[in-house]
Parts: C-alpha cells; structure tokens; sequence
C-alpha cells in the first residue's frame, strides 16, 4: 500500500507542474491544513477532472538563493517528487527556452512526460518573481513508453518578505492525458506539495546554493537571468 501511495503521489505531481499562476488570485480555495509549517489549499474547478492545489511555505533564505534551486533543472530529480528526469531542450534565455520533464506513474500506467515552455516575470513593486510555464507537446516526438500531456501550465512564485526570507507558492492543476485513477491522485492531492515544498527547503540548505552567484555565473541562461532580476537590497 505505502508503494502504491507513493506512486499516486508521484502521479500528483504532474499538477504541480500544471496549473496558471492567474488561477491563485481567484476566490474558492478551501484550506486544507498545515504541516512542517506548509499550508495547503485545494479546491475543484467546474470541467477539470483533477483538483487544484497550492502550497506555501516561508523560507529563512534570501531570494537569490530560492531562485537559484528553484531554476536549477537539472537537479530537479534530486527534490521534486517522483520526478525521474529534466532537462534544458533549447533555448538562449529563459523566455524561449524549452524544458523535458519525466515523472513516474502507477503502474501499469504509464510514465508521464511533458515539453514546457518558460516564463519568468517580476513585479517592480513587490519584486515577487513568477516563473511560468505553458506546455508544447509537439516540440518534440512522442517518446515510446510514455504519455504526452497534452496540457499544462506551472505556477511559481516567490515573494521576498525581507532581504533574508521568502516566500514560496507552488500552485497545480493538469489534463496529464491517458488512463489513469483519478480518484487516487485527487485523495493524495493534498500531499503531493507537502512533500515537494519540504524537499525544496532541504534541497536549497544544499552547499552549492551556498554562494548562488557562483551558480548564475556559471550558465548563460541563469547569468541572463539573474541580470535582469532585482533582488532586495541587505541592511
């Protein structure tokens, strides 16, 4: 049982890469707890086969170093649950760049991928930093083994609250396409960012997000986009 838990929740967490970060501004959220001081809401939109989710948690970290994990693709896996593959495609910047994702499924089901593009925005007053992401599915050839979703969008944002700490909000919603048992992913939907908002904090306590300027210097995308992002000033 505690595998098949654990894959359902692995399937959950196709929604958190999956839903408009537009979506968290709307009324109807019903809270559905705290734990490890994460706040869950979840709530059921008219037409959608799965629930949404958003979780928050506060973070004694400064911004650049939640953006530096955050924006770190590649060790995606290490943190992200269930996710079992990621990596960069193509692209010059982060507003025309192209990102695979694998995460694995229940079996029989098949594993889930999904071919994203990202977004990334900042508001100038509050310097909250939203990073986006819409999927394209035919960027790529469908890959033997494993389901296309064929819809999806993410929602990050993280909000310095001082020059030493952050907010984080991870929202989610998708059509992950296929079979598959919805009623088990919608009674694990509550968990699926409890356990990836707790890893993130794990992960971002990592010693390379010790110096994350080293980390920005060190790839083009990441050096671009820290250029254009304001961080908040120190005392």
């Amino acid at each position: 049982m505690k595998t098949v838990l654990r894959r359902a929740l692995g399937l959950a967490l196709l929604l958190s890469l999956c839903a408009p970060a537009l979506r968290a501004a709307t009324p109807g959220w019903d809270f559905s707890g705290e734990s490890h001081g994460i706040k869950v809401w979840t709530r059921t939109i008219p037409g959608a086969q799965l629930k949404d989710f958003r979780g928050v948690m506060v973070v004694d970290k400064p911004l650049d170093v939640v953006v530096a994990a955050v924006a770190d693709v590649a060790a995606y896996p290490e943190w992200f649950f269930q996710m079992k593959e990621a990596r960069l495609l193509d692209g010059k910047t982060l507003d025309d760049v192209h990102v695979y994702f694998v995460i694995g499924g229940i079996w029989p089901v098949s594993a889930r991928d999904a071919v994203i593009r990202a977004t990334v925005t900042q508001d100038p007053r509050t310097l909250a930093l939203s990073m986006n992401a819409d999927a394209v599915p035919a960027r790529i050839p469908p890959v033997k083994g494993r389901v296309r979703m064929p819809a999806m969008k993410s929602g990050w944002k993280l909000t310095p609250l001082s020059p030493t700490r952050t907010e984080v909000e991870l929202i989610g919603n998708a059509d992950p396409g296929g079979m598959i048992p919805l009623w088990l992913a919608n009674s694990v939907v509550t968990l699926m960012p409890k356990e990836t908002l707790k890893r993130l904090r794990e992960q971002m306590d990592a010693p390379k997000y010790r110096d994350p300027a080293k980390i920005f210097a060190a790839d083009p995308l990441l050096r671009e986009l820290h250029g254009r992002i304001r961080f908040p000033e120190s005392p």
